[in-house]
């Protein structure tokens, strides 16, 4: 939960910075020739742009998640998202990965979305239930924030993070505190 206000944090302040989310402008067409009439440019459509925040471990698992996504999209990677994030932001950043090891059947790593309309969304599982996540299946949750609520999948994040429900969990130590601290400094320019 502390690395979802992290990053939460690192797009709304890129956002004031530069009035645009992260990789935004990857919703638009890509591949836009310039070949096209204005009437085909115009029937061209955006697609919301996907990136799975995994380090090497997860790649593979992020691959396949992606793959499955059943509409068209951008699928941006974590190294351009962070390279990004740098540039807008000016300064170095840390990357921070999913530190759970055991999938359960759900995705172990960040997924990021911005889509057409400049909204974005940021996404990690859990194993626990909390009452600001979304129950997806047994031992799969998801606490989504965004820069807008929608229909019961996020919570916008001034709102999150000021809970009292959400700062108790936030405040609770972690039980192998070594462990994953270890595990965030491993991976902290894993894209690099």
């Amino acid at each position: 939960m502390h690395h979802l206000k992290y990053y939460s944090n690192l797009i709304e302040e890129y956002k004031e910075k530069t009035g645009k989310f992260p990789l935004q402008e990857k919703t638009k067409m890509i591949n836009n020739p310039s070949s096209l009439t204005e009437k085909q440019k115009n029937q061209i459509k955006t697609f919301p742009v996907y990136v799975e925040i995994a380090n090497a471990w997860q790649d593979e698992e992020a691959k396949k998640y992606n793959d499955a996504i059943p509409f068209s999209h951008y699928n941006g990677t974590d190294k351009l998202f962070f390279e990004e994030l740098e540039d807008g932001l000016g300064k170095k950043i840390n990357e921070y990965y999913d530190p759970q090891k055991s999938s359960f059947e759900r995705p172990n790593f960040y997924v990021y979305v911005v889509d057409q309309d400049g909204n974005y969304y940021f996404a990690i599982h859990t194993y626990n239930n909390y009452p600001f996540g979304l129950y997806l299946e047994k031992n799969y949750h998801k606490i989504e924030v965004s820069n807008i609520a929608t229909n019961k999948q996020s919570i916008q994040s001034n709102e999150l993070f000021s809970r009292e429900d959400y700062i108790k969990e936030a405040k609770k130590g972690l039980i192998k505190l070594k462990y994953f601290s270890n595990l965030d400094k491993e991976y902290l320019q894993d894209s690099k």
